[in-house]
């Protein structure tokens, strides 16, 4: 039969292991969840970054038909019109700076670092190619200006802008329903920036009222063969499980506004410019499409806020874990420091 001295030492001494092993668990969980509410802060500004990009990209859209609109008109621009693509301008100007920003306290070196670096050489082809467009505005000579330039240096540089917040987000661990939710909003955006490809080169040649060459042509039905195949997996995509039903709602009116209602219009457009006798202007046409871009804008702005919820859910959890295991620790440290005091007590 043990001696009592020894079974008291027995059991204390058990008791002692158990609580260091309960302090090194808790110690485990509070690490844990720390590390995942600081990966989701991080994340939630990638997320931000990432939103403006997307933002600064749909004014730089709205700019890039405008600027082609007054591009084609024949005597130039009047002025009271000059000042409509202004609003966007500015607008995107001031998110890019945000988004820049944002993205150069990353590592140089990093994927962010490049996309950086090419998005930034883009603007500077935007931004010298915008001096010598609002030098023909201005002069009211626009055969100065080259609109297929235009056109092409602005999407260029909407492309490398998406692209930097893209890399942005997939530079982070995201977890599945995250992913999910950041690939509908790729998918809006290549649907909102096809049907702005056809909405600038459209708005020029309804202003120049005269027929596209053949090439354009061609470039105008695929820009709308791509919007069509880029909604129609949005609409797939729209039925998984985990996007919310406002996000549904939004793709639903985004079919009907912009797949239906507005079908005629561009029918209309499309009418127009093969005849050579524009029955709308090219303004018209820009202020008509961009009502109808505007749903599925809608789409990108509930999938974002979608996003927004999941990483504050995300957050909220981490730091619920990171609260539970602190008072895990202090449990285990009182345990631990209560059984080593008996135990101590004992061999003495």
């Amino acid at each position: 039969m043990p001696h009592p001295f020894q079974t008291h030492w027995i059991v204390n001494g058990a008791i002692a292991i158990l609580a260091t092993g309960m302090l090194a668990l808790a110690g485990y969980v509070c690490l844990d969840a720390y590390t995942d509410y600081r990966n989701y802060r991080a994340l939630a500004a990638a997320d931000h970054i990432a939103a403006a990009a997307f933002a600064a990209s749909e004014y730089y859209a709205a700019e890039r038909g405008l600027t082609a609109a007054l591009l084609g008109a024949p005597t130039g621009a009047d002025p009271a019109v000059r000042a409509r693509p202004a609003e966007s301008r500015r607008a995107a100007d001031a998110l890019w700076q945000e988004v820049s920003a944002g993205a150069g306290a990353y590592d140089p070196a990093s994927a962010v670092g490049r996309a950086l670096r090419t998005a930034q050489a883009a603007r500077d082809d935007l931004e010298a190619l915008r001096r010598r467009v609002d030098a023909a505005l201005d002069a009211r000579s626009v055969a100065a200006a080259d609109p297929a330039r235009w056109l092409a240096v602005s999407t260029r540089f909407n492309e490398a802008l998406v692209a930097l917040g893209k890399d942005v987000l997939y530079g982070h661990d995201l977890p599945s329903e995250l992913a999910r939710a950041y690939a509908l909003r790729q998918n809006v955006w290549v649907v909102s920036e096809y049907a702005g490809r056809e909405r600038g080169w459209l708005a020029y040649y309804l202003s120049a009222r005269r027929p596209p060459p053949q090439a354009v042509r061609e470039q105008l039905r695929v820009f709308h063969d791509m919007t069509l195949i880029a909604a129609s997996e949005l609409e797939r995509r729209a039925t998984d499980p985990d996007i919310e039903p406002a996000v549904r709602a939004a793709v639903a009116d985004m079919r009907k506004r912009y797949l239906e209602d507005f079908e005629p219009v561009r029918a209309r457009a499309h009418a127009a410019i093969a005849g050579g006798a524009p029955a709308l202007g090219g303004l018209e046409w820009v202020e008509r499409a961009t009502q109808a871009i505007g749903s599925i804008l809608a789409v990108s702005g509930a999938v974002a806020a979608q996003s927004r919820r999941l990483l504050e859910s995300l957050r909220r959890s981490s730091l619920w874990r990171l609260s539970g295991g602190i008072a895990l620790l202090i449990l285990s440290l009182g345990a631990a420091f209560a059984s080593l005091t008996r135990v101590r007590g004992l061999v003495n």
